[in-house]
């Protein structure tokens, strides 16, 4: 087992090697989370897309012929982009039964809205 002594040692010369590439190791300052790269903003295409679904127009087919398709509350049609990997969540349940459980799941997650976050929650927890 390596030594504390040796350790350091080792990341003094990790960050030299970074530093060689020109990738500072040290933090840049805290960015808001709507400027991060991975940020995704709750209700947009992006987050549908995130949850696995797929947005539809008014007599648009699905795009791999996908049995089932639900309207949200604003109106707009949406369906999964895997029925049958739905099914894992079920083991033992129809396709029938599953897909329009997890699809109007995900479509309550999407059009819910921000979760609340309780007033004593961790500041690891506050986006």
């Amino acid at each position: 087992m390596a030594t504390n002594r040796e350790l350091e040692a080792r990341i003094r010369q990790l960050e030299q090697m970074l530093a060689q590439s020109g990738i500072s190791a040290q933090p840049q300052g805290e960015l808001a989370p709507e400027d991060r790269p991975d940020y995704i903003e709750f209700g947009s295409p992006e987050h549908a897309t995130f949850l696995g679904l797929v947005l539809l127009d008014d007599g648009e087919d699905p795009p791999q012929g996908q049995r089932f398709v639900l309207p949200g509350l604003t109106g707009q049609l949406y369906c999964l982009e895997d029925e049958i990997g739905a099914m894992r969540f079920y083991p033992g349940l129809s396709l029938d039964e599953v897909a329009p459980v997890v699809l109007r799941q995900k479509i309550n997650c999407l059009e819910g809205g921000v979760p609340p976050i309780p007033d004593n929650a961790p500041d690891m927890w506050r986006p």
